[in-house]
């Protein structure tokens, strides 16, 4: 089909169940909006059916923040016209009765609503194949992690981070953009970062000896909403437990088996008892637990966490490890130039050159670019 029409002009309207799920924060149900010119998803996780309107107004929220920006691009500010739901109980009476909360506020609001038959999706067939889509993609970013469904809702704000931000066929404006940049909107693909992902985040205030690691770790579970940052797991001192944190300093390295071997860490040695509460929670048992054959005695040592001065991990040293997160300084004399330029980045990568197997690190600058160095410069 073609929706020749302005974005959000038509949105369809869902709600996927995911009651079978034991997640953390209690969340049971996911409510998505969906424009079928540009396959742009809102999506407002819900405990109950019964705060379905509180989402819709979330979404009526969201578009009105992001209108000048869709503007800028369209020339008009956009302006939901219809509204395609199945005959869901949370957002109208289902085949007749008596008006709901929800139909009152479609009708003071001046909306079309546009229903499904019994037994039928025709007229909400985008958000059908959105929930497809989901389910998939959720499911492996769980099993890729290594994640239990204790972590269900934080993969799906992920995948739908994603989706928004890649080329999706639900774009009916152009093949060659992602939703988000067809409606106008900033997106930058180098922020984006794999589900499940190690990182090390900036710990202020903090005097560091010579041989301290300068930041702690964490694990990547997702993007900020209301704050600039990634989503991160913090695991907690001894005798205390994780905490999810937004954090803009955070470096997330995207590594699933660098997450995988600090979950086998925490398994085997002693040191770490205190984290096993909520790792094993968060984590499924099994892959973990075979992790530790797989690697062998490589998964001894990991920056950040108790250690006693174990072997190397994956062909590192303890020291090369320890390099990942560090501030770097570049400082080179210009052609012509009379003063140094300095540039400041980070050491976000380690890896092993292709032809003399030495150790390379690749450093993010400030300003973008990215390079790779190996660890004599980098010393």
């Amino acid at each position: 089909k073609s929706y020749d029409v302005p974005p959000f002009h038509v949105i369809q309207g869902d709600i996927f169940d995911a009651e079978d799920v034991v997640a953390r924060d209690g969340f049971k149900y996911v409510l998505a909006f969906i424009d079928v010119r540009s396959g742009a998803v809102f999506q407002y996780f819900m405990r109950s059916k019964s705060e379905a309107l509180d989402g819709f107004k979330q979404f009526e929220i969201w578009l009105e923040l992001q209108s000048p920006h869709i503007a800028n691009k369209w020339g008009h500010v956009p302006k939901v016209s219809c509204i395609c739901f199945d005959r869901e109980g949370a957002l109208t009476t289902t085949f007749g009765g008596m008006a709901s909360v929800a139909d009152q506020y479609f009708i003071d609001r001046g909306y079309n609503r546009l229903f499904t038959s019994r037994g039928s999706s025709n007229g909400t067939e985008k958000i059908e194949r959105y929930w497809k889509s989901l389910k998939a993609g959720v499911r492996v970013n769980l099993l890729t992690a290594g994640f239990t469904d204790f972590m269900y809702f934080d993969a799906a704000h992920h995948f739908c981070y994603h989706y928004n931000r890649l080329l999706t066929a639900a774009n009916r404006i152009s093949d060659s953009e992602s939703p988000y940049e067809s409606l106008g909107l900033k997106v930058d693909r180098k922020y984006l970062r794999v589900f499940g992902s190690m990182g090390s985040r900036l710990v202020k205030n903090k005097s560091l000896t010579a041989i301290d690691f300068p930041g702690a770790p964490c694990i990547f579970i997702g993007y900020g909403t209301d704050t600039h940052g990634y989503r991160v797991v913090i695991p907690g001192d001894r005798g205390s437990s994780m905490r999810i944190d937004v954090d803009k300093d955070a470096v997330i390295n995207s590594s699933i088996l660098a997450t995988k071997a600090f979950v086998a860490k925490c398994r085997s040695d002693t040191l770490c008892d205190h984290m096993l509460p909520w790792v094993d929670v968060m984590f499924r048992p099994m892959d973990m637990l075979s992790l530790r054959s797989d690697l062998g005695s490589s998964i001894e040592s990991f920056p950040g966490i108790p250690s006693d001065g174990g072997p190397v991990f994956e062909g590192f040293s303890q020291e090369h490890l320890d390099m990942l997160g560090r501030p770097v300084l570049k400082s080179f004399l210009p052609d012509g130039a009379d003063k140094n330029r300095d540039f400041v980045g980070k050491v976000v990568s380690i890896d092993h050159d292709e032809n003399s197997g030495g150790v390379m690190f690749e450093i993010l600058y400030e300003d973008g670019d990215r390079e790779d160095i190996p660890i004599d410069e980098l010393r």
